[in-house]
């Protein structure tokens, strides 16, 4: 993933390690347990949540409807606590991104403030190892990103809204970096001055 202003970023080292969860896979287009949930793999069938379910730690449910479209649905899901997860995800909200065969292929994690960045920097690079990427950006935004095919995370955190940690599968980031190279084109072929 690339930061959303452009900026260059900078290569970062490891810090010590903190658990996330199983090893990652070698291959590419496998699915990769994350966080209780497999990316690249089948999505469960859940239910919109009824008023008693939001916020509830039995049972998964889309807290409204997800946004439906011909690629598939984005929505954010009530996701019970685990033991299992580390503790910067264990009460975040969800959001999830499935293409139109059932697939997850984006998981973001929000909901952590910004002073459990170290934290986060660490779960994650025990699993992934040190991130690809590394930038302040404007606004006191932090930036890093992991390119570790077949998962792709970004983690910006800013003193206002908190860290939102995104995990893509491969076919996500391709997407992604298609609509950046397409939304570029459009950019140059359109005239300079008015």
């Amino acid at each position: 993933m690339m930061p959303p202003d452009g900026s260059s970023m900078k290569p970062r080292h490891a810090l010590f390690l903190v658990s996330l969860s199983m090893a990652l896979p070698a291959v590419a287009g496998q699915a990769v347990p994350l966080l209780g949930l497999s990316l690249g793999g089948k999505f469960p069938a859940i239910k919109q949540c009824t008023m008693n379910q939001v916020g509830s730690d039995k049972v998964m449910c889309w807290i409204a409807a997800p946004t439906r479209g011909k690629d598939g649905m984005l929505g954010d899901i009530n996701f019970p606590n685990s033991d299992s997860r580390p503790s910067w995800a264990a009460h975040g909200s969800y959001q999830v991104g499935i293409d139109a065969d059932g697939i997850l292929e984006m998981l973001v994690v929000r909901g952590s403030v910004a002073k459990d960045r170290e934290e986060i920097m660490r779960s994650i690079e025990s699993r992934f190892g040190p991130p690809s990427y590394m930038a302040p950006m404007a606004g006191g935004v932090e930036w890093a990103s992991w390119k570790k095919g077949p998962v792709y995370i970004g983690l910006h955190c800013s003193r206002q809204y908190g860290c939102s940690a995104d995990f893509k599968s491969e076919s996500a980031y391709k997407k992604e970096l298609a609509r950046m190279a397409d939304a570029a084109a459009r950019k140059a072929a359109r005239p300079v001055s008015p």
